[in-house]
């Protein structure tokens, strides 16, 4: 089992790499950039999505439920919960009615956006079931996008399983300090990969409903542009100065390092230091 688990360490690595690349090379026009798209894109698709196939099926049927449930969980809610660390939107519309530090805000930000996620994920999947079972047809995925989609829903309880220990390690003290944001790291590149995954599946699925329309070549266009601006932010590198200091000596403003500021550099993988150094966030 260690040994698997290295493996896919080992091939979560390649494809960050690939992906970071992917998005370097881009070179980007600054109107792709901008963060506050990441709040406007995603409803603005869903709602297109869920329109189009309720005009499509001109009812509200079993089929037309997966595609509305699907649409806000993997074009809105997941992207919003991607980027929750990085996106300070709505920490900053929210902060006020929250308590606790940033970090923790920031954490449960993105623990409910994914819970919501995962929540309108399994009633797509309840209600595709349902379409497929009313309809007499084989549960088991014959299309691409079923196909993607089942390995994007495995790959997604496999994240809320890992996500909640990642959770639980930072919060019931079993687990040291100093270690706790070591322990799951690949979680977050798991979670790139699971936002990949659900935008092929989207498109796919676009596809196959829409066949050759507009809403099938539009979409998909505004579903790159999406996943482009949700990678911009999420490859950005920013550096800071950390001044390292011993345990119990105070920092300039006569404050101690507290446990969740070296929780904080730990999380965003910022090695340990022996002096002034400049680490990528």
């Amino acid at each position: 089992m260690e040994g698997l688990m290295q493996k896919m360490k080992v091939v979560l690595d390649k494809i960050t790499t690939a992906r970071a690349r992917v998005v370097a090379a881009s070179k980007s026009p600054a109107w792709v950039k901008p963060r506050f798209l990441t709040h406007i894109m995603g409803p603005v698709i869903a709602l297109i999505v869920i329109a189009s196939t309720f005009s499509k099926t001109e009812s509200l049927n079993l089929f037309s439920l997966h595609a509305t449930c699907m649409a806000l969980a993997f074009v809105v809610l997941m992207p919003e919960g991607v980027v929750a660390y990085r996106n300070h939107l709505l920490l900053d519309s929210l902060s006020p009615i929250m308590s606790n530090g940033t970090k923790a805000k920031k954490r449960t930000i993105h623990l409910t956006l994914q819970v919501l996620a995962s929540m309108f994920a399994a009633l797509g999947l309840f209600f595709i079931a349902g379409n497929k079972v009313y309809h007499r047809n084989s549960i088991l995925p014959r299309t691409w996008h079923g196909v993607v989609g089942a390995i994007t829903l495995l790959a997604m309880v496999m994240q809320v399983v890992v996500g909640r220990l990642k959770h639980m390690s930072f919060t019931s003290g079993v687990i040291d300090a100093r270690n706790r944001g070591k322990k799951y790291r690949w979680h977050g590149k798991m979670g790139l990969l699971l936002y990949d995954l659900s935008t092929v599946s989207v498109v796919l699925g676009l596809w196959t409903f829409f066949g050759l329309s507009v809403v099938a070549v539009v979409v998909p266009l505004m579903l790159a542009y999406a996943w482009l601006n949700v990678n911009l932010q999420m490859h950005e590198t920013k550096h800071i100065t950390v001044p390292v200091y011993s345990e119990g000596t105070d920092d300039p403003a006569g404050e101690k390092l507290t446990a969740p500021e070296t929780k904080q550099l730990e999380e965003e993988g910022v090695p340990e230091s022996k002096g002034e150094r400049e680490y990528p966030l």
